[in-house]
């Protein structure tokens, strides 16, 4: 597991890590829970991915399974981003996967990082801990770990060429990344008596759904994709979703986020 602020390196370590691993021969997953600044799958939702051979970036990596949490900021979803690294760890884990690299999300500084930190590493339980820090960070979880006899923490000092991103890179990354998630997709129509909804209820007085962000589940509440509503019509009984999901996946449960996205994709509004 990768921790540290934001602008420290940690997916180039993943990455770096993780074709180390398919050079030696292991097989990989890498586990992207940075849900703001996804590579593995799209923005607001946790990603794994299986490396088969060496890549230049983990973009490149398709996503295996999702955990759907609806937002770009883990404000306010810190125990769901826990249980889904969690969950998406075991699913490498039943595969068999010799080396699982987990990608965090930046901690800022404070009680909160510290609660999201604590809760992500008694859900996954890592053999190793690698803190990518600027200078006297997270003296706390170094404590914390000393405390596990099965972890392993390892301090690094950052590279002097690491560059921080602004915030208008970090916008247009995330639309790559929907982009690039969205460029296969359709307009997906069912209606709302076939279907379960989650988060949301005809009383909400919302008018302009376009753009809201959704996941797609089956019946077993494995989340098969993620969507973006183009429409939804509560007295038509009718919901319209842009999706990648084919028609040939079950969608039993509609998942709603907590925020909305315009991207310029193929097929889109």
């Amino acid at each position: 597991m990768v921790m540290g602020q934001g602008d420290v390196g940690k997916t180039t370590f993943c990455l770096l890590l993780a074709n180390a691993g398919a050079e030696a021969g292991l097989r990989v997953a890498v586990v992207d829970a940075d849900v703001g600044q996804s590579h593995i799958g799209p923005p607001a939702a946790i990603g794994l991915g299986l490396l088969r051979k060496p890549i230049s970036d983990l973009i490149d990596i398709p996503a295996e399974a999702l955990y759907f949490i609806g937002s770009h900021s883990p404000g306010g979803h810190f125990s769901r981003i826990a249980v889904g690294t969690a969950k998406m760890v075991a699913r490498a884990k039943g595969q068999g996967l010799s080396l699982i690299a987990v990608d965090c999300g930046g901690l800022a500084m404070g009680k909160w990082a510290w609660r999201l930190a604590k809760a992500e590493l008694e859900m996954v339980r890592p053999d190793h801990l690698v803190l990518l820090k600027r200078r006297r960070d997270f003296e706390a979880l170094v404590e914390m770990s000393k405390k596990w006899s099965h972890l392993r923490c390892h301090q690094l000092r950052l590279p002097a060429n690491i560059r921080r991103k602004s915030m208008a890179w970090r916008k247009e990354h995330r639309e790559r990344v929907w982009q690039k998630y969205l460029v296969a997709a359709h307009r997906r129509g069912v209606s709302l008596n076939e279907i379960r909804l989650n988060g949301v209820s005809p009383e909400d007085e919302r008018t302009d759904w376009a753009g809201w962000i959704v996941g797609l589940h089956d019946r077993g509440g494995e989340c098969v994709g993620l969507g973006l509503i183009t429409r939804l019509d509560w007295r038509a009984s009718r919901l319209e979703v842009l999706t990648p999901v084919g028609e040939e996946r079950e969608v039993e449960q509609v998942v709603f986020g907590s925020q909305k996205v315009r991207v310029h994709a193929k097929n889109s509004w």
